[in-house]
């Protein structure tokens, strides 16, 4: 009940239904179906019937010399053969009704011994394949059908001649000593030896919902929970002993849709939510009495599919999303009032097979991708009018194999191959191959694979593609770039070093290009496109941003020292904005403070060289050469007119500034006292 609350409080789902009505291109072409093996050779038929997928196999019914028997077929010629006569003779013992549960496959059977036809079950093997249980002992039969699981426990439909057609149950478990009795009936609905007929049995809200006739309200919708006490009356639909005949169930969010027959609406849409009073029609397809005859419902896309007839366009293909205003009508496959007839749906890897008749084509094989231009005809096997499509679908390794007629086999087992994502396959031939390397395929069906698409310079490639995926390409990150295709990765752009300059600007396609600025000239800011003096960067105006104290320093300096290269101030005024971090003065200040320091240094060394010269020159007497060795020692000692002595002498005198951007840039000082010369 609490499930059910929970359902009901929900909005309405609107899926994908409306999408489906959008005309678009198809995603797959017609395969060519292909004879498997022609198992009774020639024109005649082997009257393929009940495919069902079991162990990458399939299982079915052909009827040969030794009758209708059980068969199985991996999809190839010399894989498709008999697993066992399990009625000796031609007469064949005919299994129908396949169901799988526990790893086993039940079916009906009769074995021709005596017993009727009862419930057997096999592994796909012939001697694992026995009788599980003669539930009515002698010639007559049980002749169980309509099978489901709830709560691990298979129901079924079953006749015996004390209690007629009831509900049975069993938990599938092989008899064991002297306990022959392995199924039980759950409930004589309908007292004595008459039957209830239960049938349609599907699984709905953890409670197996079917028709029954209880002999006073006719049939009607019933419901159980697996024991006698849990197993009851829904509602009656059509009031009295007429029945409606619930058939065709389907779960659908939180209802359960199926065809019945009202009193005053024929046979039409309905659906429950499990109790009397959530019961109602759906929806009157065709107007008043008449009846729409709504068969062969499933999901598919999103929505629950159908077929139905309205009065104007025959039985065909019909959707709904669950709610009255979006039940329409799908595809007028045979144009006109005539009718289509679809059914047999299968759904395999997102694409629906089915089959469906037209006036051209006869009753043929089509397929849908879920919209209507995608809705077509895959073949006619049986040209002209006649019909070509026999049975229902299975499918088994990437192949769908089903019964088809054409005009010089019969009826027999036929496939056709699903060209899948990263195959491609064409109209002409049935095998699919693989995409080549560098190309892909994301849909199913097509005849060709798309080229990997190429990452050009300034992308790189992100993720490489595969089979059913294209390569994906993405953009260099900020400062990295790459020129060539096809990249697996970018480089990181290259900077410029401080006694260089920007000459060309880097791009996602090109890096930096740096040239040397030339001796003594630097260009201070990281990748910068010009280059300045340590004297002209650092006391500029446009690049002291308005720190006064630092503009006062500079003033003093600049006032005793004689400026050199004034034209590069209408440079740096052109980038003020840029330089105005006070930083760059620091390096500036450092850098010429260094410049100081090792020439002091080096002058002070070589004063203590030119003394110790004296002093030796002094207690040594002259020889020849000496005026010349004095004239040489006197040209050392003379003072320098080096450019950079006014600013050395100025910068020593105002030791404050080199202070200050030393403790900036936490840099310890060593006073190093020039020497007098």
């Amino acid at each position: 009940m609490q499930y059910l609350l929970h359902c009901l409080s929900q909005p309405p789902r609107l899926y994908l239904a409306l999408c489906l009505l959008v005309l678009s291109k198809p995603i797959f072409v017609r395969s060519v179906p292909t004879l498997v093996r022609d198992i009774v050779p020639g024109v005649s038929s082997s009257d393929i019937q009940g495919l069902i997928s079991y162990k990458n196999k399939v299982i079915f019914v052909a009827d040969t010399s030794v009758g209708k028997e059980l068969w199985e077929s991996d999809g190839t010629a010399s894989g498709t053969e008999l697993i066992r006569d399990i009625y000796p003779g031609p007469i064949g013992s005919s299994p129908r009704t396949f169901f799988k549960y526990k790893e086993w496959l039940y079916f009906s059977a009769d074995s021709g011994d005596g017993s009727g036809r009862e419930l057997w079950k096999s592994d796909g093997i012939s001697h694992r394949t026995y009788m599980f249980s003669d539930l009515m002992p002698g010639t007559t039969g049980s002749e169980p059908e309509s099978f489901a699981i709830l709560n691990s426990y298979l129901y079924f439909s079953a006749y015996s001649d004390v209690y007629g057609r009831e509900l049975w149950v069993t938990d599938g478990e092989d008899p064991v000593g002297n306990n022959p009795i392995i199924a039980y009936m759950v409930y004589d609905i309908l007292p004595g030896s008459s039957s209830s007929n239960p049938n349609n049995m599907c699984i709905f809200n953890r409670r197996l919902y079917f028709s029954a006739n209880d002999g006073l309200h006719g049939n009607e919708l019933w419901k159980s929970d697996g024991t006698k006490a849990g197993t009851s009356l829904v509602v009656d639909i059509n009031a009295g002993t007429a029945g409606s005949f619930p058939s065709n169930f389907l779960q659908f969010g939180c209802y359960l849709y199926f065809s019945a027959t009202g009193a005053s609406s024929g046979t039409e849409l309905w659906r429950s939510n499990g109790y009397e009073e959530g019961t109602t029609i759906f929806k009157d397809i065709y107007k008043m009495s008449h009846s729409s005859n709504v068969a062969d419902m499933f999901v598919f896309n999103g929505a629950f599919f159908f077929s139905a007839n309205d009065g104007v366009y025959g039985s065909e293909l019909w959707f709904s999303d669950g709610s009255v205003q979006n039940t329409k009508l799908f595809k007028d496959i045979n144009l006109g009032e005539a009718s289509s007839f679809p059914s047999m749906f299968y759904i395999f890897n997102n694409l629906l097979y089915f089959v469906a008749q037209t006036v051209l084509s006869g009753r043929e094989i089509w397929i849908s991708d879920g919209t209507i231009q995608g809705t077509m005809l895959v073949k006619d096997i049986f040209p002209g009018p006649e019909n070509g499509a026999a049975s229902a679908f299975v499918s088994s390794h990437g192949q769908l194999l089903f019964a088809a007629v054409d005009p010089y086999h019969g009826s027999e087992l036929y496939s056709t191959e699903i060209c899948l994502a990263g195959r491609y396959g064409s109209s002409t031939k049935p095998l699919c191959e693989d995409c080549e390397y560098g190309q892909y395929n994301d849909r199913i069906e097509t005849t060709s694979c798309k080229q990997w698409r190429g990452c050009s310079p300034g992308k790189y490639i992100k993720s490489n593609g595969n089979l059913t995926t294209d390569r994906i390409c993405t953009d260099c990150e900020l400062g990295k770039f790459t020129d060539e295709n096809n990249a697996l990765s970018c480089e990181k752009v290259k900077s410029c070093a401080i006694s260089e300059f920007e000459f060309t600007k880097p791009s996602k396609i090109a890096d930096r290009v740096c040239n040397t600025c030339p001796r003594g000239k630097y260009a201070f800011k990281k990748n910068g496109n010009y280059c300045l003096s340590l004297f002209d960067y650092a006391c500029d105006n446009s690049v002291l941003g308005g720190n006064s104290k630092v503009t006062k320093l500079c003033d003093d300096l600049l006032n005793s020292t004689p400026r050199k290269n004034t034209s590069t101030v209408k440079l740096l005024s052109e980038v003020a904005e840029l330089n105005k971090d006070s930083d760059a003065l620091d390096f500036a200040l450092l850098s010429l403070m260094a410049t100081v320091a090792v020439v002091s240094t080096s002058i002070t060394i070589l004063a203590v060289f030119v003394l110790l010269s004296y002093i030796f020159c002094k207690a040594t007497p002259l020889k020849h050469g000496s005026e010349k060795s004095r004239a040489r020692l006197g040209h050392v000692r003379q003072p320098s007119n080096a450019p950079w002595q006014h600013v050395l002498e100025d910068f020593m005198s105002k030791p404050n500034i080199i202070a200050r951007a030393a403790e900036k840039q936490n840099v310890k000082l060593t006073k190093v006292k020039p020497m007098n010369m």
